[in-house]
């Protein structure tokens, strides 16, 4: 099982998608209708959403029985997750919770390093820009969005 909307250029009837209408757009965050057809042509249902076209994507039963054996491997096989960012000031609240937190297999992880992706900091756009910046960089002055000229906040 390795295909996706996002990636496909050959579908599974063998014929080839056409390269010149992109599936995606708006920097990949809006689903056009070309992405729902592919999502189809593979299998996958794909539900509208307001702000980002054909996005939802789910993966029906009927999908998931013919797969059930790869979804098997795949679900023993990732075991990564992603913990939850901390709200407000560049605090490194996720130390604690990497301490005490267990991994799916029942290992409890060591100390997590300090987090080096910054604060995440939004403009007044719509849909809102955002962008990340270290305590330091924050603290230096406003960072301005080039679109809507107002700062970043946190």
């Amino acid at each position: 099982m390795t295909f996706s909307p996002h990636s496909c250029t050959k579908r599974p009837t063998g014929s080839l998608s056409p390269l010149d209408v992109p599936a995606v757009s708006d920097g990949g965050r809006y689903h056009n209708g070309k992405y729902r057809q592919i999502a189809e042509e593979i299998g996958l249902a794909a539900e509208r959403a307001a702000r980002t076209g054909w996005s939802v994507t789910m993966l029906p039963e009927s999908t998931a029985g013919e797969c059930r054996r790869e979804i098997g491997i795949l679900t023993k096989a990732i075991v990564a997750h992603r913990l939850p960012e901390p709200a407000g000031e560049d605090i490194d609240e996720t130390a604690e919770t990497a301490e005490t937190a267990e991994d799916s297999d029942g290992a409890v992880p060591g100390p997590k390093s300090a987090d080096r992706n910054g604060s995440p900091l939004t403009c007044r756009c719509e849909p809102p820009r955002r962008i990340r910046a270290h305590k330091k960089i924050i603290d230096a002055g406003p960072i301005l969005c080039g679109l809507c000229r107002q700062p970043f906040t946190q």
